[in-house]
């Protein structure tokens, strides 16, 4: 009986153990079970979370790309895009964009106006059906660069020879070098901003270093305002500081980092002198305190101005998808058979228009068209195909020259005030195919002018009860009331005025080459200085880049300067007084993202 009982105890281990061991395996599958279920929902949420991100990341990217859209538009003068899709990483991401305020003018401390419109901007995104949006407020702000007498994206040079006085607003993008080794310069102006370095020197490297006062006016709120007094400072060349004991490299310049009189490690003693950054803002200041000042530099406090886009002054720019192509057998662009399929589409200044006129390549016809439609016949009168004789370039250059009498009376002055004229064909040296305005004293209205080449304008311009007048151009030449096209004669110039606002380019400068400075922008190809004549030219310059046609070098051959009064027009102040198609900055910003 011991024994059987034993054995059935030893039969119920059995038992339990496998009781024991289906449990437990089953308690290990669930764990496993379990494991594997929560590691697929944390790959699940890892997925989806990657997806969210990517999703509201394509939005974001829209924001930008849309705010980028957004100022091409309105530096063109269009309107944004209202709707459709951007592509971003090759998703296409839907937006909408909607006007909420246009028109609200703000002045700043200087008198800058700047004009903004603010848009409410959504863009909705989707990866992996996992949905994101990104909102923005986004304000455009448009300033006018004719608000500026002198505007640079590149170097300024003021190196005249002449005495020289300049009012008005100055920025450069870059540095500026300024002297003269004969004359006084004045810079009659609240506002110079320099976003490098002041030189007191010339430029290229290793040119000498002028001697002679540079004054700039002390800051008060209105310049403009004759009632005024002008207090100025003088910033000493080298000469003038080593008279004082005081050493330099080239002046009171942006190279001056200060002189320390009695070694004391600071600038505060009697005859110590602080670095230029901060002794030229405090020479400066208006006596308020109140920390305007007229001149910064990049050192202390001047930044790039955004230069103006997209401003291109061809005919015609690439287009993968355009309307025009280029017909090697016609010498010209003509629609592509296919809308969309062509190679180029309208310039931007050639599509904004209201008055267009092409030269044929060869010269020997020109199309008008006006709204769209062929008004050549009615322009006949006013303009003709001829050439000029350049100095500067060397040659005579093909021209379309216009007859602005003639075209105020022709019945298509265009309606827009801005007249577009090009050359097929345009090229370099003499073949920097040209615009040559005439008997332009009154214009019928206000009215810009624009080419990709040179413009040349000849005798008064907008003199005759003046209007807002601009010329946009890739080289600016000015001709005297007695202006003679024969190379044969060296022409005594007369007094000649120019009411208009220009933006035009400049040549580069280098080691070995000097572009002739602000002061011989205006080209010149007469003898002024036989007869003192005086070259007035009264409104706006802005320079954004460098002549890509007329660009020969600067020569002092056959060129005898002017008496030059160069005035800003303060009717620019007032942002509804400037001339049609003004260019612009644009900076759009966000003003609250979610």
């Amino acid at each position: 009986m011991m024994q059987e009982a034993s054995i059935q105890h030893r039969d119920g281990e059995r038992g339990s153990a496998l009781v024991y061991a289906t449990i437990l395996a089953f308690v290990i599958g669930a764990l496993v079970m379990s494991t594997t279920l929560s590691s697929v929902a944390s790959t699940q949420r890892t997925v989806t979370r990657s997806h969210q991100l990517r999703a509201q990341f394509l939005a974001e990217t829209a924001l930008a790309v849309i705010a980028d859209s957004i100022r091409t538009a309105v530096a063109n003068e269009e309107p944004p895009t209202m709707n459709g899709t951007v592509d971003i990483d090759g998703v296409p991401v839907p937006f909408t964009v909607a006007v909420e305020s246009t028109g609200h003018i703000e002045t700043d401390a200087v008198g800058i106006q700047t004009v903004t419109d603010v848009y409410l901007v959504k863009a909705k995104a989707t990866s992996a059906r996992v949905v994101a949006t990104a909102n923005s407020w986004m304000a455009a702000r448009t300033t006018s660069l004719f608000q500026y007498a002198v505007f640079y994206e590149n170097d300024l040079l003021i190196t005249p020879s002449p005495p020289m006085t300049i009012r008005g607003r100055i920025h450069t993008n870059a540095d500026l070098y300024i002297g003269s080794s004969s004359s006084t310069i004045t810079l009659d102006t609240n506002h110079m901003r320099v976003a490098g370095a002041m030189r007191r020197r010339w430029e290229p490297e290793g040119a000498p270093t002028p001697s002679n006062p540079v004054r700039f006016r002390k800051w008060v709120e209105n310049p403009f305002d004759p009632l005024v007094p002008a207090d100025y400072e003088n910033f000493e060349s080298k000469d003038e500081l080593t008279m004082l004991g005081v050493p330099s490299v080239t002046g009171f310049d942006s190279d001056f980092h200060g002189y320390d009189a009695n070694g004391d490690d600071d600038f505060d003693d009697a005859g110590d002198w602080a670095p230029f950054e901060v002794k030229s803002a405090q020479r400066l200041s208006d006596a308020s305190g109140s920390g305007n000042t007229t001149l910064r530099v990049g050192a202390n406090g001047a930044s790039r101005a955004q230069p103006p886009l997209p401003l291109s002054t061809d005919p015609f720019v690439a287009d993968s998808s355009g309307d025009w192509e280029w017909s090697s057998y016609d010498k010209r662009y003509v629609p592509a058979v296919t809308p969309g399929t062509g190679t180029h589409s309208v310039g931007p200044m050639h599509a904004k228009a209201g008055l267009s006129i092409l030269v044929a390549e060869d010269g020997s016809s020109f199309a008008a068209y006006a709204g769209g439609f062929d008004v050549t016949s009615s322009v006949a009168g006013a303009v003709s195909i001829s050439t000029i004789y350049d100095y500067r370039q060397g040659g005579f250059s093909p021209v379309a020259r216009i007859d602005m009498a003639a075209l105020n009376a022709s019945g298509v002055y265009p309606a827009d005030g801005l007249l577009y004229v090009s050359h097929h064909g345009i090229g370099t040296g003499t073949a920097a195919k040209g615009v040559e305005l005439h008997n332009a004293s009154k214009l019928q209205a206000d009215m810009t002018v624009a080419t990709d080449g040179p413009i040349y304008l000849n005798g008064d311009f907008n003199t005759d009860t003046p209007v807002k007048a601009a010329v946009i151009s890739d080289a600016l030449n000015l001709l005297s009331n007695a202006w003679v096209n024969d190379p044969a004669v060296f022409v005594n110039a007369t007094n000649t005025r120019y009411n208009v606002a220009v933006v035009t380019g400049d040549t580069p400068t280098g080691p070995g080459l000097y572009n002739g400075g602000l002061e011989n922008l205006p080209r010149f190809h007469e003898n002024w200085m036989a007869t003192s004549a005086v070259c007035t030219l009264h409104g706006s310059i802005v320079v954004p880049w460098h002549s890509r046609y007329a660009n020969a070098p600067f020569t002092y051959v056959r060129r005898e300067p002017p008496v030059r009064d160069y005035r800003y027009d303060p009717d620019f102040n007032d942002i509804t007084k400037l001339p049609p198609h003004a260019p612009r900055v644009v900076v759009v910003e966000s003003i609250a993202t979610w």
